[in-house]
């Protein structure tokens, strides 16, 4: 956070409105993995967790076929995919994108910008990444 703060002096304060949830993944509550949980072990404990009562053989078998399931339907996605953005990605930035195009930029300076959306007037500092809100 206080790297954060000495980009932008006003972040705590918006990080903290918006809440943790928003931009932390420790406080996510999205699916990674296709697994609720908060890291990667986790993850792989929580799809293994019946396969343990196997035999170590068994249970070795197992485990490769499912990350060999894993791997051919990723792959199977990728080799489909027009760019090196995920679908969700790919959605998100198309409309933000959008949301953009109604946007009013007029330059200040060669670092300060002025954006107007509707009613909403901000200040945009280019040099230290910082937008007044």
């Amino acid at each position: 956070m206080r790297c954060m703060e000495s980009v932008c002096s006003n972040i705590i304060d918006y990080l903290s409105s918006v809440g943790f949830k928003k931009w932390s993944r420790a406080y996510s509550r999205r699916r990674r993995y296709r697994m609720m949980t908060s890291n990667c072990a986790e993850s792989v404990n929580s799809v293994f967790k019946d396969l343990r009562e196997l035999p170590v053989a068994t249970m070795l078998c197992s485990i490769g076929d499912v990350l060999q399931k894993w791997f051919y339907e990723r792959s199977k996605v990728a080799s489909t995919m027009k760019s090196h953005l995920t679908s969700l990605t790919e959605n998100i930035l198309h409309l933000e994108h959008e949301k953009s195009r109604r946007l009013l930029v007029d330059p200040i300076s060669k670092i300060e910008c002025q954006v107007t959306d509707g009613n909403q007037q901000f200040i945009v500092k280019l040099n230290v990444e910082c937008c007044s809100w």
